[in-house]
C-alpha cells in the first residue's frame, strides 16, 4: 500500500496525532540538539580554564628564569598527576624552546608552531584552545595555550571525553525532556482519540439524520465541545 493511500486512509484523529506529534518531536530533537552543543562548549570553556590555570602556575615559577635553568617536568609534578603535556614556544618565530618529556614528539624541535590554531589564537587574543589529533601519540589532544611576552606556555592533556567527568554530558536533562515529551505525546494522543470518537458520533448522526433512521448514538458530554454539539443534536432529534 502507498504513502499516498495510508494518508488517505487515515482517520482525521490519526492525522491530527502524527501532524503535531512530529513537530513536536522535531521541536524537541531541536532543544536537544542546542543544549547538547552548548554545554559541550561549556564543559570545553571550563577544561581550557583548568588548563589555563596550569600555564599561569607555570609561568609564575619560570618567569625570571632562563631557557636552561627550567625543569618543565619537576614543576608539572609539583602541581597536578595528570599526564600533562608542557611546552614553552617562541612567540616570534614559532620555534620549540623547551618542553616537557610527556610533550616529546620526533623532530618537534624543529617544527614551527605558528600555524596551530591554538597558537595563532593566543597571538592574536592572548589565550585559545583547540582539540586536535597528534599523528605521533594517535590519540587526540585538548590543547591550552597563552602568551606571555616573548613565550607561549601551552599545555595539554589526552582528550578521551569518558576518562573527564567535566566532558561527560548531562543526563539528567535528557531523561527529563524524554519524560515531558512521551507525558505529552500521551496526552495528545488522548485528546486526538477522543475528539476522533465525537468527530465519528458526528459524522453517524449526520448520516442517520439523512437517511431518517432513528438516532441510536451514545456519548458522552463534555469530552470536547464536538461531543457536547453531537449529544444536543440527538436530544434534538430525539425530541422531533
Amino acid at each position: 500500500m502507498s504513502t499516498e493511500k495510508v494518508r488517505k486512509s487515515m482517520t482525521f484523529d490519526r492525522k491530527l496525532f502524527f501532524s503535531i506529534g512530529s513537530l513536536f518531536i522535531v521541536f524537541i530533537a531541536i532543544i536537544l540538539l542546542f543544549e547538547y552543543n552548548l554545554e559541550k562548549e561549556n564543559r570545553q570553556q571550563s577544561l581550557n580554564a583548568l588548563l589555563q590555570d596550569y600555564n599561569e602556575l607555570i609561568y609564575s615559577q619560570i618567569k625570571n628564569k632562563e631557557i636552561d635553568q627550567i625543569s618543565i617536568d619537576s614543576i608539572i609534578q609539583s602541581i597536578t598527576r595528570k599526564p600533562l603535556r608542557v611546552t614553552i614556544i617562541s612567540a616570534h618565530s614559532g620555534k620549540v624552546l623547551l618542553e616537557s618529556q610527556q610533550e616529546k614528539e620526533p623532530d618537534s624541535l624543529a617544527n614551527n608552531h605558528l600555524d596551530r590554531p591554538e597558537i595563532k589564537s593566543s597571538l592574536k587574543n592572548g589565550n585559545g584552545y583547540a582539540i586536535r589529533y597528534s599523528q605521533s601519540f594517535k590519540k587526540n589532544f585538548f590543547y591550552s595555550a597563552k602568551r606571555y611576552d616573548d613565550w607561549i606556555i601551552r599545555s595539554s592533556l589526552p582528550f578521551e571525553r569518558e576518562k573527564f567527568s567535566i566532558l561527560s554530558p548531562n543526563n539528567e536533562f535528557i531523561y527529563f525532556m524524554l519524560a515531558i515529551s512521551i507525558f505529552a505525546i500521551l496526552l495528545l494522543y488522548y485528546f486526538c482519540h477522543s475528539l476522533g470518537k465525537s468527530i465519528a458520533a458526528l459524522s453517524q448522526l449526520s448520516q442517520q439524520a439523512e437517511q431518517g433512521k432513528p438516532i441510536h448514538i451514545t456519548i458522552k458530554s463534555g469530552v470536547d465541545d464536538i461531543g457536547n454539539i453531537t449529544q444536543s443534536l440527538t436530544r434534538s432529534e430525539e425530541r422531533v
